[in-house]
């Protein structure tokens, strides 16, 4: 599996058994009786045969099957988005994958369940992914679960998002009976507590002379794809340890588990970066220390080990400086940096992974968005993004394959990118597919708060400061897709475009088009910043961290 692959994870998992009759014995359920024996079909956008594959790992494993009454077989295909790729896009290459296992009862008590309702968090929303089986449902969970699990309880019940759904929990607190199904249950009856790979088109050749300065790359036309380096960087720890100091190896494949966290349930988060060639050859990093901080967030909501600040700067630093003639020369682009915290370890049923990746891969680009002119959006109001409760606050793998659809369908319409609106009211504006959003009038600048479904961006933090710093008032508030048409500039914000003006926003039958050009304030914001970032301008704000050693 190529890590690239499992930045946005693009998967889907099923789930079955094979049963034998009669008897009463069973096998717990585990990963340490996982069959060496797998079914692997690659495949570019073609169709094979389900069924026949699962019978084709079920007799390859027949003797695993326990004996009648004592368990059944755990049969698990998984439908993995496989292929490289450095942007939000559906992958080139797709990978069907199924293994086994034998099982017994999922939860080990012969009696009923103790379940928890869930007030905190919540498992779907409308417009997502929760009517399907797709890995990026899972992950956010395992911290409900685990703390629920913790109090002593079974399992954990949740509400819905908005509020809308059929069934209420007047209604389940006065039922008299509660039972649950699924492939690893069956039927349960349940006690309720209630709480209050890389573009081929790419111009790029590999270097493989040590003294020079820069890789042998066309620079000119850099696009925002993937260029594969020379160097990675990997550490590794166990669930409730510290990571080891990692070391720098070769860039390649990896080896992991098909039942790996990140692969059957979505566990895993990411972060980007940039580094700069300066005018008087310094090589820099824009606050990486922000970086670290969301990392550690991230994981803390999805029950995973993250690496200390330190690390974290410190692992990218040596990426970076192993691959220094990856940097572009100053003018011509950045270089990427994509750190990954993935739940490497083996694990069948839902639960923090024991075993986690710190990866850090780098790779050379230009521009994000083509275009030269402003973005053409259209309001999606079908599909939403995140919900309240969910993981739409920190950087998890899982909020971003059930975005590529949507994104399609726009790109596929001529619109540059896709405007979510919030899952609660469907009434106001959220985030762009991979940035901030901002909207100007007169002498105010409003973006919506980072209230838990959005993603708070580090560029758009220091875009409010730099706007500030101007004489602008700042407001984190809701707004509404009416002030989204009736503003006088729009603009986004990220990691990979920086800061970008909005030319038109496509509202059901409206077309909107904003201020861009020379006398736009997303202009002025854009050269204040790449200003700082490139070494132009005075850094006065501490915001760019010299990598020691790039002159050597």
């Amino acid at each position: 599996f190529e890590r690239i692959s499992l930045r946005y994870w693009f998967g889907c998992m099923d789930s079955l058994k094979v049963l034998q009759l009669t008897g009463r014995e069973t096998v717990g359920l585990g990963f340490s009786d996982l069959t060496k024996t797998l079914f692997v079909c690659k495949m570019d956008r073609r169709g094979f045969q389900f069924v026949e594959a699962v019978k084709k790992t079920v007799l390859a494993n027949n003797k695993r099957v326990p004996p009648p009454g004592k368990g059944a077989l755990y049969i698990r295909p998984l439908l993995l988005g496989s292929g490289a790729i450095l942007g939000v896009a559906p992958a080139p290459e797709y990978t069907f994958l199924i293994y086994v296992s034998p099982v017994g009862d999922y939860h080990k008590v012969s009696s009923g369940l103790n379940m928890k309702v869930d007030h905190n968090y919540h498992l779907a929303h409308s417009g997502g992914a929760g009517g399907v089986k797709s890995c990026t449902n899972c992950s956010p969970i395992v911290k409900s679960l685990v703390e629920a699990r913790s109090s002593g309880f079974s399992d954990v019940l949740f509400l819905d998002a908005v509020q809308e759904r059929d069934v209420t929990v007047d209604e389940l607190l006065e039922a008299e009976e509660v039972l649950c199904t699924g492939t690893a249950v069956v039927d349960r009856r349940r006690g309720i507590v209630y709480e209050a790979s890389f573009n081929a088109d790419a111009n790029y050749l590999f270097s493989s002379e040590a003294n020079e300065k820069y890789a042998n790359v066309n620079w000119e036309e850099l696009g925002f794809s993937l260029i594969p380096t020379d160097y990675m960087y990997m550490s590794k720890c166990k669930q409730g340890e510290s990571f080891s100091e990692g070391e720098i190896v070769p860039y390649g494949d990896i080896p992991i588990s098909p039942c790996a966290g990140i692969l059957n349930y979505g566990q895993g988060l990411f972060e980007g970066l940039k580094a700069y060639r300066t005018e008087d050859g310094r090589i820099t990093l824009f606050r990486p220390d922000q970086n670290a901080f969301r990392m550690q967030t991230g994981a803390d909501r999805l029950c995973m080990t993250s690496p200390s600040s330190d690390q974290f700067v410190q692992a990218v630093k040596k990426t970076v400086l192993a691959n220094k003639k990856w940097v572009p020369p100053p003018g011509k682009g950045s270089l990427y940096i994509r750190p990954l915290l993935i739940g490497t370890g083996a694990v069948l049923g839902i639960a923090s992974a024991p075993e986690y990746t710190f990866l850090i891969y780098v790779s050379p680009v230009g521009n994000y968005h083509t275009a030269s002119s402003g973005l053409n959006l259209i309001v999606d109001h079908t599909y939403r993004r995140a919900h309240t409760g969910g993981t739409g606050g920190v950087k998890s793998c899982t909020n971003y394959s059930p975005v590529v659809k949507p994104l399609f369908e726009a790109k596929s319409s001529g619109f540059s990118d896709i405007l979510f609106l919030d899952a609660a009211t469907g009434r106001n504006i959220e985030e762009v597919s991979t940035c901030n959003i901002f909207i100007t009038k007169g002498n105010i600048v409003s973006t919506p708060p980072t209230s838990g479904t959005i993603l708070p961006g580090i560029t758009r933090k220091s875009i409010s400061e730099l706007a500030s710093d101007i004489g602008y008032q700042v407001q984190e508030r809701d707004v509404s897709v009416e002030e989204l048409l009736e503003a006088e500039e729009v603009f986004c914000t990220g990691t990979a475009m920086v800061v970008k003006a909005v030319e038109t926003v496509t509202f059901h039958d409206k077309k909107i088009k904003y201020r861009t050009g020379e006398e736009a304030l997303s202009t002025k914001l854009h050269l204040m910043l790449t200003n700082i970032q490139m070494g132009i301008v005075e850094d006065k704000k501490s915001w760019m961290v010299e990598i020691n050693g790039c002159d050597e």
